[in-house]
């Protein structure tokens, strides 16, 4: 198993289950990939400095959040544009966004996202906000992304996937630590790069900085899409070129996520916050640096999230932590008419993690490029009953880009494994 994000652990799992002899080879210094929980004593919840929501009701995370009691709670919808320095809702976004899912779905001939939504009749706010929920939400650049796999991704494939949830106490850790625990602690090797898969049909060599070469009969490989990419982490000799053209069509998007702890929830005073009895929940500057945020709602508690996908968050890979803070103060003072002094005063913790420039990630999630049909299957075909792929990048059936599709790949990857042996 190479990789021990949740495609991983969830592959490793079931291959464990049924009484394989597994080994788990993850670069990092500990598991669960782009699922980076921060336990700070002095908050109220935990702090999600990669995934975070849960989307829908897919059995293989709600699963385990029954069997194990992992306390959820469903995220709230409310949603608010900011004018004149206060709030006021957003204008409708279903309506448009399910005009825009069934223009994408009888496209005779895939076209970007860009070009379908400027043959809509959108409102001008209509249209930022559509816009900054495709390039936020998707990670996408509206310019190249396809519009046919987008409206394919939107329709959910009966996951639920427009009800979102949110992992309390342990948060996506907590989901994490369920998943590596049916794994034993000696099949997990951690801070060990894998520097090169050699191949036969029937017999791999794994490489790796910890020691001597492993060798099995077949291996798992969960790696991100964009680390794959390079063709050089790890190298696979012989090399896949067919991998490689499936690769060349998935994109990864940027993400940035400022993760800020607060004295006071200073925004439930703004002017339109108290309008309704629910709690504020997402707030939209299209034009902004970072352009979303969202409050822990239904929780009241004094944490607020900045985010930016996409082409906004581009020009972030490898800025410094002061420099993502220091934009999200601006965003919020120019917003909301405060001084950048005052939020400094209110402000006790700043977090964040940059996704584009760690190098075992190389980009938050992925979305396909126009003209990429089938690219997913394509890279998530086993090769030779001896290589087989798991990771969101492999989910052909719309639900890369979420952690349950992920599992959803694992098991599958592992399924595969199992009936190559038989």
């Amino acid at each position: 198993m190479i990789g021990a994000g949740v495609a991983g652990l969830a592959a490793a799992r079931v291959l464990v289950a049924a009484g394989l002899d597994v080994r788990v080879i993850e670069a990092r210094d500990r598991v669960g990939g782009r699922i980076l929980t921060e336990q700070v004593p002095e908050s109220p919840l935990p702090l999600e400095l990669g995934a975070e929501f849960v989307h829908g009701y897919a059995d293989e995370i709600w699963d385990i959040v029954r069997a194990a009691g992992l306390p959820i709670v469903e995220v709230g919808e409310r949603h608010d544009l900011v004018r004149d320095g206060g709030l006021t809702p957003t204008p409708d976004f279903g309506g448009p966004l399910a005009e825009f899912t069934a223009r994408a779905a009888a496209l005779d001939r895939d076209q970007p996202v860009a070009a379908l939504l400027r043959a809509m009749a959108l409102s001008p706010d209509q249209a930022a906000v559509l816009t900054s929920y495709v390039e936020g939400f998707h990670a996408a650049d509206a310019e190249v992304a396809s519009a046919r796999a987008l409206g394919y991704a939107e329709r959910g494939q009966g996951s639920g996937s427009s009800a979102g949830f949110r992992l309390l106490g342990g948060g996506y850790g907590g989901l994490v630590h369920q998943l590596r625990a049916g794994i034993p602690d000696s099949a997990v090797s951690l801070g060990t790069p894998v520097t090169r898969i050699g191949w036969t049909p029937g017999s791999v060599s794994v490489e790796h900085h910890g020691g001597a070469p492993l060798r099995a009969q077949a291996a798992v490989i969960t790696v991100p899409a964009s680390v794959l990419a390079t063709g050089s982490r790890p190298a696979i000799d012989p090399a896949l070129p067919e991998k490689q053209a499936a690769l060349a069509q998935i994109g990864t998007g940027p993400a940035v996520r400022l993760v800020l702890r607060f004295r006071t929830s200073w925004w439930d005073e703004l002017p339109g916050a108290r309008r309704t009895p629910d709690p504020v929940g997402f707030i939209h500057i299209p034009d902004a640096e970072l352009p979303t945020w969202w409050t822990p709602a239904p929780i009241r508690a004094p944490l607020l999230v900045g985010w930016a996908g996409g082409p906004k968050a581009a020009s972030y890979a490898g800025a410094t932590d002061a420099a993502v803070l220091q934009a999200g103060l601006r965003t919020l003072s120019q917003a909301f008419a405060l001084p950048k002094a005052q939020l400094e005063e209110l402000l006790l913790d700043a977090r964040t993690h940059d996704w584009s420039a760690d190098r075992w990630s190389l980009g938050a999630y992925t979305y396909l490029l126009v003209g990429s049909e089938g690219a997913q299957a394509r890279l998530a075909a086993p090769v030779a009953r001896t290589l087989f792929f798991a990771g969101e990048a492999t989910h052909a059936e719309g639900e890369h880009a979420s952690v349950h599709g992920a599992i959803q790949t694992g098991i599958r990857a592992a399924r595969e494994v199992i009936a190559s042996l038989n």
